[in-house]
């Protein structure tokens, strides 16, 4: 049995029973469901066939933002709609990165996204360059460059600002495209969130580090990236802390346990057979920033062995690999794991999770 289901401006009930669906579009007003039957459709934020509305573009810039202050990039409201995407450019006079990314939806009066550029952008250390599936970075002599392809979508109005926590004075040029009357009513996926931490230290042996904790609902998970550095703690030997799991839980169900914490991110051995211009993968004397052309969903955004111990930055995003979830999301970091590779010192920490929910 098929189902053939309408949609428009409001929220669709879900098919019942063992059903397919049916797509049938009034012009852009499209959403979707996954019923229980096998071979349902499905669409959401990140689907490639998802609909346009009208395309509008913010610019800023250049515009002098004062340590401190805050600058919109983005404010709109009259429709439901979804951000194409984001770029960010700033001089920013030796304190590049000590900005934060704040979004607003709905006119709430407190963000409900507020994250340092380095975890949004995957962005420590500098300089470096990363290329993603979903976000671009770039450092030259001072000047950096960020850039974001992650879909945003809003219901009636959204603003994205950026306040300038660095102390000193920046010179910033942005451009955020987006899609208008596209009513926000894709499964799982209504609001984006992004949960971070910006330089854990001292996290001892064996230790469990919370990544994301989340029980309001429905959802989708987006990416998982972490950075640690075994400088800081003095780890010894070099790259034990990466021994640790890390622990997937989806709706309190049955844990997803990863062989270790590069292996989840599908680079063995931590990391080192994907070192960049170095031969035989072996030992650097300098940090190495593997590039791409923008289309990876997992790889390395930044390790170096130059420093005693081994600091390691990995992502891996999930937009190939579908991540539901209609209840609850958990994502645990274990420090190591002492019954395989025993060491002395603590870790370092600094990790984002990108995740889209219902509410």
């Amino acid at each position: 049995m098929s189902q053939t289901v309408k949609f428009n401006s409001t929220t669709p009930a879900a098919p019942s029973g063992n059903t397919n669906v049916t797509w049938q579009t009034d012009g852009t007003n499209i959403s979707g469901y996954l019923p229980s039957g096998v071979g349902a459709s499905y669409m959401d934020i990140l689907s490639q066939d998802k609909p346009t509305g009208t395309l509008a573009c913010s610019q800023q810039g250049p515009v002098s933002v004062a340590s401190g202050a805050t600058q919109n990039l983005l404010s709109y409201s009259g429709s439901d709609g979804y951000v194409d995407s984001m770029l960010i450019a700033f001089d920013g006079a030796g304190t590049l990165n000590a900005c934060t990314l704040e979004i607003y939806y709905d006119g709430e009066e407190s963000p409900t996204v507020s994250v340092p550029l380095n975890e949004f952008f995957m962005a420590n250390y500098e300089p470096q360059t990363v290329s993603s599936k979903y976000l671009i970075y770039g450092n030259l002599s001072g000047l950096a460059s960020y850039y974001s392809k992650i879909p945003i979508p809003f219901t009636n109005s959204i603003t994205i600002a950026l306040v300038n926590t660095s102390g000193n004075s920046i010179t910033l040029y942005s451009t955020v495209e987006y899609q208008t009357g596209v009513p926000n009513t894709w499964t799982n996926t209504r609001k984006l969130r992004v949960a971070w931490i910006d330089d854990q230290a001292g996290i001892a042996a064996n230790s469990t580090v919370s990544l994301v904790n989340y029980s309001g609902g429905a959802g989708r998970l987006l990416g998982v990236w972490m950075l640690e550095d075994d400088y800081p703690g003095g780890v010894s030997p070099a790259g034990a802390t990466l021994e640790g799991a890390i622990t997937t839980t989806i709706d309190g169900g049955t844990p997803l346990v990863s062989s270790g914490t590069e292996d989840f991110f599908g680079l063995g051995f931590y990391g080192r057979p994907f070192y960049t211009n170095a031969p035989g993968g072996g030992a650097v004397d300098a940090p190495y920033f593997p590039f791409s052309a923008g289309g990876q969903e997992n790889g390395l955004a930044f390790i170096n062995e130059a420093t005693p111990g081994l600091t390691t930055s990995l992502f891996r995003f999930f937009s190939l690999q579908r991540r539901l979830f209609t209840e609850s999301l958990s994502i645990t970091w274990n420090c190591g794991n002492t019954s395989r590779v025993s060491f002395t010192g603590t870790g370092t920490l600094w990790a984002a999770v990108w995740y889209y929910t219902e509410d």
